[in-house]
């Protein structure tokens, strides 16, 4: 009863804010019905599962490419799904766990070559295409499918 009513005066106020600021109707006042602590805790599973295999991934590239790198860590970027830093250190993003695994195994090589190109210069390319020649398709994937990996709520599967 007070969550339908809470939506209608919510439903008014933002009505009545838009017709003052004389806003289009594209603009609209987000209502989060969670904290941000409670979102935090719910994918603390996935976040567990994702650092366990993407360390194994990242190691077994690593040794197959014979690069070597420093520390790794998840990340919980809205915007990158990797990077790295000139002390060697791979970062992650922990929603790639949602993604197909060639699109994780894409993600590290290209880390691990800007171990060696710390640009997207086109040695750095053709590092990343000897290192993993049909790179290119994942790399589109990603860019079309990227934002639903941020909304992905569906159960894990690990190939």
């Amino acid at each position: 009863m007070h969550k339908k009513l809470t939506k209608k005066v919510l439903k008014a106020i933002e009505s009545w804010i838009g017709i003052r600021l004389n806003l289009r109707q594209r603009y609209r006042i987000i209502v989060r019905s969670q904290p941000r602590a409670h979102r935090k805790i719910k994918f603390t599973q996935e976040k567990k599962l994702a650092k366990a295999h993407f360390a194994k991934r990242l190691s077994e590239i690593s040794n197959t490419h014979a690069i070597s790198y420093n520390k790794f860590r998840l990340s919980s970027a809205k915007t990158r799904w990797g990077s790295c830093s000139r002390k060697r250190n791979i970062n992650l993003n922990w929603r790639l766990i949602f993604a197909p695994p060639g699109i994780l195994d894409y993600v590290i090589m290209h880390e691990l070559s800007h171990l060696t190109h710390m640009n997207h210069s086109k040695a750095f390319w053709a590092h990343v295409e000897r290192m993993m020649p049909d790179y290119k398709t994942h790399r589109a994937w990603l860019k079309k499918n990227g934002r639903l990996l941020s909304r992905a709520t569906n159960k894990i599967q690990i190939h």
